[in-house]
């Protein structure tokens, strides 16, 4: 029985998928790279009076390296983007009218002679924004600290919880201090409190804010922090951050994790390099109590301060109930030759030591789109060794051919 779930869970990954990626091996420099596209933020909130809400902002950046086009569907004229097709990476802006109270999609694709391989979708609401409450925020305090014994996050005495729903916060990590160091982030974004922050030390390392008090009225949501990065490479540091290098998650009950995306700004480009960040999300099921979990993915290199949960306009549907799925991210194909490349993916919200095999699926795809791919045909290759982030070197691909790949 242990080997039959084994492989249902492995098969599971597989189709847990939501997103395909292509490589093509050929020897044309125009197409020696994989396909990609990456859009942000997906969600963009507007106020009757026609200008971005609280948080949002009117805009939206496509990265990709090949010909897009953006298309706003069902017709919804109030929505003008100041372009709609193009080359490479770009900003959109977007402009909406007074007054509008509605809904609209935008959809992104890249496409080739094949047809569309990629699409992605942003979503524009316009309407009346109420006037935001603070249900949770920290500053983590200001307190002295003692540099040579820095107390971890469940051990910290000055905690300076405020907002409706904090009464019952506490907290818990791993790996998490509290500390004093670093350069402070005074006056680097509105609301910046200085020191006291979280730090981020050895991985595996994650902070969590438990039990944040909800009313059902509570489903529109907006978290914001502040944040930095640095990386000490012989001297040289490091200051860019990286949003994949730092996870936010959301639960119900503290033990099923729900991922969510964040934007930031571009605070890291200058002293003192902190970045504030803004997630904007909209509660499916509202529960009496909120977790929230901050994970670091590089060692002793991240610092956190200036929490704050609030009501919003909402935005990306948070449904907990598929907290707990496994998760699974393909990465961008590496290594690209006529016949070889190298492929890989990740897993979330499972132990990597529970999955039999990791791996990856790909298949020719040369005619279609995404959807008519018969994955049941594809070709499926384990990686060698076990772990998470993984990686398959494929070979045997046939020069001047396309194909689809997942992990």
């Amino acid at each position: 029985m242990r080997n039959l779930n084994f492989l249902k869970l492995f098969y599971g990954l597989m189709l847990v998928m939501v997103s395909t990626a292509f490589v093509s091996c050929v020897d044309d420099n125009d197409d020696t790279e994989a396909p990609y596209l990456e859009v942000s933020p997906t969600t963009l909130i507007f106020g009757l009076d026609g200008q971005p809400a609280n948080g949002s902002q009117a805009s939206f950046d496509i990265s990709t390296n090949r010909s897009w086009k953006a298309t706003v569907k069902d017709d919804k004229s109030w929505v003008t983007l100041s372009k709609y097709e193009g080359e490479g990476s770009a900003t959109i802006q977007v402009s909406i009218p007074e007054n509008v109270n509605d809904e609209a999609s935008v959809v992104i694709e890249i496409s080739n002679k094949v047809g569309v391989l990629m699409s992605e979708t942003v979503k524009i609401s316009s309407g009346s924004v109420e006037p935001s409450v603070v249900i949770y925020n920290d500053n983590v305090g200001t307190i002295e600290l003692d540099k040579t014994n820095w107390p971890f996050v469940d051990k910290y005495e000055g905690w300076n919880k405020t907002g409706v729903g904090s009464e019952s916060v506490t907290y818990t990590g791993v790996n998490a201090s509290v500390r004093n160091s670093g350069l402070a982030n005074t006056d680097a974004y509105a609301g910046a409190s200085g020191p006291n922050v979280v730090f981020f030390g050895k991985t595996p390392t994650n902070f969590n804010v438990n039990t944040i008090t909800l009313t059902s009225e509570q489903k529109n949501l907006q978290l914001t922090f502040g944040a930095s990065r640095s990386v000490n490479n012989n001297g040289t540091y490091d200051n860019t951050f990286d949003v994949s290098k730092f996870e936010v998650a959301l639960s119900a009950d503290g033990t099923a994790w729900v991922p969510i995306t964040y934007t930031k700004n571009n605070g890291d480009a200058d002293y003192p390099y902190w970045v504030f960040a803004t997630a904007n999300f909209t509660l499916k099921q509202v529960p009496e109590n909120l977790y929230i979990r901050f994970t670091a993915l590089d060692a002793s290199a991240i610092r956190l301060d200036d929490i704050t949960l609030a009501t919003g306009a909402g935005g990306t549907e948070i449904d907990f109930g598929t907290a707990g799925e496994p998760k699974v991210t393909t990465t961008d194909a590496k290594a690209i030759t006529a016949t070889t490349a190298t492929l890989g993916g990740s897993v979330a919200n499972i132990e990597i030591s529970e999955a039999t095999e990791v791996g990856v699926q790909y298949i020719e795809f040369s005619t279609g789109t995404v959807t008519d791919i018969d994955w049941t045909k594809a070709t499926k290759t384990a990686a060698s060794v076990k772990e998470n982030p993984w990686t398959v070197a494929v070979t045997n691909l046939t020069k001047d051919n396309q194909y689809a790949f997942r992990a």
